[in-house]
């Protein structure tokens, strides 16, 4: 088990710094946002309270934050862009959702689908990359046939959301 150094840390609290930030923005158009914002997207279902999305969302995400970052630390991971990539996973995440659902909230037709799904596909192609190496010490990689579909399936949504959505 290793312990949290001061790089990582620093490295946590800039990346829940990350996750809160689009809260500012959320403030700024607070007046203009629906009283329902609904954070499913167009599906079925009148949404949440405004109020309840904006405070719930980072909140809920800065647990997940801590609880990605506490994993890190239960096992050694030998890799270490591996890390840097889990650190940040989240606050990607969650700024692209939380500031793509406000926009949505803001104007029905913005194209919330293909920032969604362009972003999913970044994500499929960086987990396809540490797919094939070793991150932790008595664990072996997995098949590299896993990340070829990992990296297709990433570049084939990219593709899709890029033109057709």
């Amino acid at each position: 088990m290793t312990v949290w150094n001061y790089k990582r840390r620093k490295e946590l609290v800039a990346s829940l710094i990350v996750i809160w930030l689009p809260l500012i923005y959320a403030l700024s158009i607070y007046a203009d946002l629906p009283q329902l914002i609904r954070g499913h997207l167009p599906y079925s279902g009148l949404g949440m309270p405004k109020q309840v999305f904006i405070w719930f969302l980072p909140v809920l995400l800065s647990v997940i934050q801590l609880i990605v970052c506490y994993t890190t630390i239960i096992k050694e991971i030998i890799d270490k862009q591996f890390v840097h990539f889990l650190y940040w996973l989240v606050p990607f995440i969650n700024a692209v959702v939380y500031i793509s659902v406000l926009l949505y909230g803001l104007n029905p037709a913005f194209p919330v689908f293909k920032v969604n799904g362009i972003m999913s596909a970044i994500i499929l192609n960086a987990v396809s990359y540490f797919l094939t190496r070793k991150i932790v010490a008595d664990q072996e990689p997995a098949p590299r046939v896993l990340a070829y579909i990992f990296g297709g399936v990433g570049s084939i949504l990219f593709l899709v959301s890029l033109f057709l959505f």
